[in-house]
């Protein structure tokens, strides 16, 4: 996607995401941030899609970490919004 030098990147926690070790995802979602950003593009993270197997509403609901990986991203990166 970097080859085609984007102004914006939209990077979605999505459901084959679940899969990875959360180290190992929260290194590679970083990554792709500091990468993104050390280029000078804007990064917009998503929190996962909600699937129709888990209550949203359930506060511990197998979304809720990696939910909290999203946001801790967020939170301790500069982003622009």
């Amino acid at each position: 996607m970097l080859t085609h030098k984007p102004d914006v990147m939209v990077i979605d926690y999505a459901l084959n995401d679940r899969v990875l070790e959360m180290e190992k995802s929260k290194a590679t979602m970083s990554e792709m941030v500091d990468t993104a950003m050390a280029k000078g593009i804007k990064v917009i993270l998503l929190t996962p899609t909600p699937h129709q197997g888990f209550n949203i509403l359930d506060t511990l609901n197998a979304y809720k970490a990696f939910k909290n990986e999203v946001t801790d991203l967020q939170n301790n990166t500069t982003l622009v919004w």
